[in-house]
């Protein structure tokens, strides 16, 4: 997804998928087509989430409970969320 692919102005505000998350032959990740046309949608957001991404005092609040909202992951780098057993692993 990129930001081009969210519209926050639209009402409902609206996310378009049209992207899929591949692995290559040496098992590498890369963003592709989807695998077919039925793939691509567009779906509505929560208003409450709408709220996060447009508000920083939102975003801040989040922060508070999750210290890796926003990510700081480089742009173009494919977010892999942790494991839950790497989250109750965590000291």
């Amino acid at each position: 997804m990129t930001v081009a692919d969210v519209d926050l102005t639209s009402k409902p505000a609206i996310m378009r998928i049209n992207k899929a998350r591949k692995r290559g032959i040496d098992s590498e990740h890369y963003i592709g087509a989807t695998k077919t046309d039925s793939g691509k949608r567009t779906v509505s957001l929560d208003p409450r989430l709408v709220e996060v991404l447009i508000n920083p005092a939102a975003r801040k609040a989040i922060q508070l409970f999750d210290p890796t909202f926003p990510s700081t992951q480089a742009p173009g780098t494919i977010m892999t969320p942790p494991s839950a057993s790497s989250l109750l692993s965590s000291p």
